[in-house]
């Protein structure tokens, strides 16, 4: 707490300043080098991600390589892929996402051998 108190003090920050604020809000002004790394990288949109994953042949590898070759174009720094992957499978938990297979039946055949 007295951290609070000391940063608060060197920034200059009353209650005032903050009383409107989220918590969130607040971390950031007293400490935004903390958070330095969420600004640093682009993004991926995860809803477009979602859409593409639909087409025939997409996989989530694809999609990330094309997410780095995006971030090239614009000079953005791309997440890894292990993060992509993750924050893609939150994406889809939090909003109840499913992707559904869709083939003619007899055409092919579906084994799931994790069992």
């Amino acid at each position: 707490m007295s951290e609070v108190f000391k940063r608060a003090d060197e920034l200059k920050l009353t209650y005032e300043d903050i009383e409107e604020l989220s918590d969130n809000e607040v971390y950031r002004k007293f400490f935004p080098e903390r958070h330095q790394s969420e600004v640093l990288y682009t993004l991926p949109d995860y809803e477009k991600i979602h859409k593409e994953l639909q087409g025939v042949g997409v996989t989530l590898k694809l999609l990330w390589q094309e997410y780095v070759d995006h971030c090239k174009d614009t000079n953005g720094i791309p997440v890894g892929y292990t993060k992509f992957c993750e924050d893609y499978q939150r994406h889809i938990d939090q909003y109840r996402l499913t992707n559904h297979l869709k083939h003619k039946p007899g055409v092919s055949i579906q084994v799931d051998w994790s069992g």
